[in-house]
């Protein structure tokens, strides 16, 4: 169903991307996670294989970071964006794309 599209998955550390990441990684999605806090991601990356980016997104220049991170990786194939956090930012991120 999602086999091959690329998805970002922000706050990649939290309770409700515990069953978010599995989901969208046996649904054959490639996945894309950002966290403040790369200890909590780091576990869940590893078991799908996932690329990871450190990122608060409550700080403009990590969010375009992120931005570009995901872009160059994806190759602008990027499908959804699953923005738990940092929605503050999101005009300037769809800007930046």
């Amino acid at each position: 169903m999602l086999q091959g599209k690329a998805f970002l998955i922000t706050g990649a550390g939290g309770a409700l991307s515990r069953a978010l990441i599995p989901a969208f990684h046996q649904a054959g999605a490639r996945l894309f996670l950002s966290d403040p806090r790369p200890e909590r991601m780091a576990e869940r990356a590893q078991a799908v294989g996932a690329k990871t980016f450190v990122a608060d997104l409550t700080r403009l220049e990590e969010a375009l970071a992120l931005a570009r991170f995901v872009e160059e990786g994806a190759g602008h194939t990027l499908t959804p964006l699953m923005a738990r956090v940092g929605l503050a930012f999101l005009e300037h991120w769809l800007e930046a794309r």
